[in-house]
């Protein structure tokens, strides 16, 4: 399990290190030389592992129906909207739109 990730004229290393508890989990780690560079790769095969599903899915949806667009339209007519129309520097003009 312990190999050199890089290899270099006379001298080897372990750079890259794989922390896992090894009490919880059976694995297996083993070299992958790529020949791309003086680095080559570990490769860590884990079994037994449990993925528990959540019970509960929640997904969020926006109701683009007329009554929520014309809701929405009603909202944004009791905004003030000048700090944004008469601005001139557009960076200035998204931040008062983005606050407004």
């Amino acid at each position: 399990m312990k190999f050199p990730t890089r290899i270099f004229n006379n001298s080897c290393t372990l750079i890259n290190n794989i922390y896992i508890n090894t009490y919880r989990h059976d694995f297996s780690v083993h070299p992958l030389i790529n020949g791309l560079s003086d680095h080559d790769v570990q490769i860590i095969t884990l079994s037994n592992i449990f993925i528990s599903i959540p019970r509960h899915v929640f997904s969020y949806t926006r109701k683009t129906d007329s009554k929520s667009v014309s809701k929405f339209t009603f909202l944004l007519s009791y905004k003030n909207w000048e700090d944004v129309f008469l601005e001139k520097n557009v960076n200035i003009i998204f931040d008062n739109f983005l606050n407004t």
